[in-house]
């Protein structure tokens, strides 16, 4: 029985993977492996559908803060973007594939 979904012609195509914006800061004395160290990261996620092209895009803001003895020893900002395009038929519709995609860009920017 052959799936429908299998055809090579259909599936996601990225368009493009932007860095949008990028901050880092840290103090000159980082404490590292210690108990007392709190680390903060929040992840918000932005999916946009324009269900006429076929086209998603995914933002993703990262921000991630390294707290020891009530002082910010370091703070980070990343923004990104993608935008992919929807080709012929698939299982998945536009928003769903935002959300499972935003998995995957958290994973790289994490390794940015």
């Amino acid at each position: 029985m052959k799936n429908d979904y299998n055809d090579k012609d259909s599936g996601f195509i990225i368009h493009n993977i932007l860095l949008l914006e990028s901050s880092f800061k840290r103090i000159h004395n980082v404490k590292f492996n210690d108990p007392e160290i709190n680390q903060d990261i929040h992840i918000n996620t932005e999916v946009a559908t324009n269900n006429e092209k076929n086209i998603i895009t995914v933002t993703q803001t990262l921000h991630f803060s390294q707290i020891y003895n009530q002082e910010k020893q370091i703070e980070a900002e990343i923004k990104m973007v993608g935008t992919f395009e929807k080709k012929g038929e698939s299982e998945l519709d536009l928003e769903s594939f935002g959300h499972v995609t935003c998995k995957w860009c958290s994973y790289y920017i994490s390794i940015y």
